[in-house]
């Protein structure tokens, strides 16, 4: 597979008359407000919708009411064409496992420019195509933990794996993980894993799964009327102290104050 992603932008949509080129370009629609036109079909631009035009094909855009978006154009080799051509120009993103994360990540990479951010952009790029190819093809399969088993011969495909993590904690949020449990999960050397999952999520795995904890525990203060502890038992806190204590390392104040603001 060869593509690379030569420009991203997350902006308020232009008025873009009808224009081809020979690259594609591929738009997401963070916000509706108004219209996408991919060869001689109009579309009511749709958040969480996928406008994708291929090279030489002719596309517009129309924006009547703050339409915001995410656009990505890049060029691809000949065999991985052949798969895109295959695409729909419009599809629900929504539907398909982390593709719009990956597609986000791609897009904050580039924006932000740091340290080897092409590599960052076009490695999740590819896994975004590569999870939106899968979904077509409906070759995804599950184990009982809700973790893809992929193969181990690629890099993208075990960086799937990694990403695909994030349901798992979800799912175990309650429970004693670890960083060891974590790379067992995924059958990977600690070391390798730490270093890919940072890589892709931004955070250590733990310091990931830590800020999904308070996430959650600030949703329990705020729709329920269960106690600090057993809050922090619900979230995989070993103790109320050491719970009260991150949250407020995270939130600024302790989760008390955090519920008695929510009940003024």
């Amino acid at each position: 597979m060869d593509i690379h992603v030569f420009w991203v932008d997350d902006l308020v949509a232009a008025q873009v008359k009808p224009h081809t080129h020979d690259f594609y370009q591929l738009t997401f629609c963070k916000k509706r407000g108004g219209n996408i036109s991919i060869g001689e079909t109009k579309y009511e631009a749709k958040e969480g919708f996928i406008y994708l035009a291929t090279p030489f094909t002719s596309h517009a855009m129309e924006n009547h009411d703050g339409m915001q978006i995410l656009e990505v154009k890049f060029i691809a080799d000949e065999e991985t064409g052949k798969k895109l051509d295959t695409l729909p120009p419009v599809f629900n993103l929504k539907s398909i496992d982390f593709a719009e994360e990956m597609l986000r990540l791609c897009v904050s990479e580039g924006m932000k420019g740091e340290n080897y951010f092409r590599e960052a952009v076009n490695y999740s790029f590819r896994l975004f195509f590569i999870s939106i190819s899968r979904a077509f093809s409906g070759s995804v399969k599950r184990d009982k933990n809700n973790i893809f088993r992929i193969p181990e011969n690629a890099d993208e495909n075990r960086d799937i794996m990694i990403l695909n993590l994030k349901y798992y904690m979800e799912d175990h949020l309650s429970e004693a993980i670890t960083l060891d449990s974590l790379a067992d999960t995924v059958h990977f050397n600690k070391s390798y894993f730490v270093k890919r999952f940072k890589l892709l999520m931004g955070a250590s795995p733990m310091k990931y799964l830590n800020t999904m904890r308070i996430e959650r525990s600030k949703q329990l203060l705020r729709q329920t009327e269960l106690s600090i502890s057993e809050i922090a038992a619900k979230t995989g806190f070993p103790s109320p102290h050491y719970f009260s204590r991150l949250f407020k390392a995270h939130v600024g104040i302790p989760p008390k104050d955090f519920r008695n603001q929510k009940e003024k």
